[in-house]
This record gives C-alpha cells, structure tokens and sequence, in this order.
C-alpha cells in the first residue's frame, strides 16, 4: 500500500516515463480515502498532476488552501494557493487561487495586494468561483473600513451561493450580512441573519462557524434586555 508519501516519491521518481502516470494516479487514489480527515489533499493533488490530472488536482489544491486557513497557517496558504495559480487552465480556478490569495493579503494587512488579487479574481471569476470571490471581496471590504461595500458583497455572495447550490458560502455569507446589520444597528435582521448562518452551520456539520454565529446571537441579547436611558 502507498503508505508513505517518502516512499511514494523515491518509488515514483525511478519508475520510467511511460509509467509514472498512472503510479502518481494509484497514489492518489489511496490518498483520497485520508482526505477527509487529514491534511493530504496538497500531496494529492502534485500526484493528480503528475498524473496529468490537472483540473482534478486545482480541485484538491483548493480543499487544500480551505485545510491550511482553518489551522491558521497562512505561510503554507499562501504557497497552496500560488502553486493552484501556477496550474490552472480554467478562468474558474485562476479566480479561486486569487480570491484566496487575496484573503492572504489582508491577513497580512496589504490592502493594496488584497485589492489587486481582488481585481484579478473578479476578472476571471465563473461558474462555481463566483459564490467565493464575492464572499473573498466581504473580506477585503471589511479590512477596508468600507461598511456599504461589505453589506453589497455579502448579498452578492449570498445569492450567488444560492445560484450554484455553495451551501458553505451561504452560510458565510449569512454571518456577514449578521454582522453588517449589527453594525447599523439593527439588531433584528442581525438576529435573523445569525440563526440562519447557525442552522445551516449545523446542518452541514460546521460547529465552528455555528459556535462563531450563536456567540454573536448571544452578544445582542444583552444590549436590547438594557433600558435605552
């Protein structure tokens, strides 16, 4: 079994030409079956492209950026989503790698490169990387001070989600329009955009996102049981 990705590469790199595809492909498949639970999917993806898979691995190279924000590191983030740039053949993916790269920037606090990825991203964006570069330009607005842009993305990037059935940017994009109406002072439709964010967070299995939307739930509650003098 194809066990050890050390292993893997020493094997693959003595194997002939004409052969080594379909290793790297038998490499990938016995990776897939980890990628749910573990971080594997950057590895698949070099074997998917050594494979001459080159679609399928920008697919796994994105679940691989998503594996590397929610563990907050951002320096290997950033090398995934270059590495996802330097591959991609679809205006879809090359929107996907900006988008990403972009949300690095502002991590980095560098609105000026956010804004240039941003624009790159918007160029290109089709089909299934709409739904997140709109949600990416919530990011990058709200890094920007810029309250209405980010209110104007975040529907966007709602109905676009809606659009391409991206149950994950739906929910996200709940909780920022939730923290745009707090913001403006309307803790109504900040309440109802949290509850939604938080049932569709727990629907699919998200209990940080839920967590994130039930503690702001929890923070409007105190300000409207105040008296107002």
């Amino acid at each position: 079994e194809w066990v050890h990705a050390s292993l893997r590469e020493h094997l693959i790199a003595r194997v002939p030409g004409a052969e080594r595809a379909a290793l790297h492909r038998e490499a990938a498949d016995a990776l897939e079956v980890r990628a749910g639970a573990e971080d594997v999917q950057a590895e698949r993806a070099a074997h998917l492209h050594g494979a001459g898979a080159v679609d399928a691995a920008c697919e796994a190279m994105i679940e691989a950026c998503a594996w590397s924000s929610r563990r907050g590191e951002e320096a290997e983030r950033e090398r995934r989503a270059e590495r996802l740039l330097s591959w991609a053949r679809t205006d879809a993916h090359r929107a996907r790698a900006h988008a990403e790269l972009a949300h690095v920037a502002v991590g980095a606090r560098d609105l000026e490169r956010a804004e240039a990825h941003l624009a790159e991203a918007r160029a290109c964006a089709a089909g299934s990387a709409r739904p997140w570069v709109a949600f990416r330009e919530t990011q990058v607005a709200t890094f920007a001070r810029d309250a209405e842009r980010v209110e104007r993305a975040a529907r966007e990037a709602l109905s676009l989600a809606r659009e391409e059935g991206d149950a994950e940017v739906e929910t996200l994009a709940l909780g920022a329009l939730g923290l745009a109406a707090r913001r403006r002072g309307d803790p109504d439709d900040a309440r109802a955009c949290f509850e939604a964010c938080a049932a569709r967070a727990r629907a699919r299995g998200d209990l940080v996102t839920e967590a994130r939307a039930t503690t702001h739930l929890g923070n409007l509650a105190p300000t409207e049981s105040l008296p107002l003098f």
